[in-house]
């Protein structure tokens, strides 16, 4: 499976993740009629050639411009959440992008329409640079506060500015399924 990672769709700022609104959907457009796998999860047969789309950050504009242009196209997509910036206790996830973050409300309902939620940690920070403790919060919690306000289960999960290690990768399979 291919997975396309994005993170903001049309917010006007100079962020190379910042896609333009008409991009976004020429990019999305054929994909309509190929195989886009609807998650990520181990148990399910996932397609060989198939695509994943994935958005990171939860950045309010995703409800605004992303979702509607993924639900007109009927694609599947799964929106990777900090929790920290959610609830308005951590900045935004990229410096640059000054935009609000999805409500627990907007994640609510899109979820409900068929969004796959993930989590993408509490604090958005490198796992890597965590003792044990802090990165077991970092993933337990985060899971944990999205389950219990969105009401749906949260099974994976997407490192903080794609760093890993073997260390992170063994301890977030204990709360996660593999991908």
């Amino acid at each position: 499976t291919t997975i396309l990672a994005y993170h903001v769709i049309g917010a006007g700022s100079d962020s190379p993740v910042d896609l333009p609104p008409a991009t976004f959907r020429a990019q999305m457009e054929p994909l309509a009629a190929r195989r886009v796998t609807r998650s990520l999860h181990a148990e399910l047969d996932v397609e060989p050639r198939g695509v994943a789309l994935t958005f990171d950050d939860a950045y309010a504009n995703f409800r605004e411009v992303a979702w509607p242009i993924l639900r007109e196209l009927e694609l599947p997509a799964i929106l990777y959440v900090p929790v920290g910036f959610v609830e308005g206790t951590r900045p935004p996830p990229i410096r640059g992008v000054d935009l609000p973050a999805c409500s627990f409300g907007d994640l609510r309902a899109m979820a409900a329409e068929g969004l796959e939620i993930g989590s993408h940690s509490l604090t958005h920070v490198d796992l890597r640079t965590l003792h044990d403790e802090d990165l077991e919060r970092e993933l337990r919690e985060s899971r944990d506060v999205l389950q219990d306000r969105l009401g749906v289960a949260v099974r994976t999960f997407c490192y903080p500015q794609a760093k890993w290690n073997p260390d992170v990768g063994n301890a977030t399979r204990r709360y996660y399924e593999p991908a």
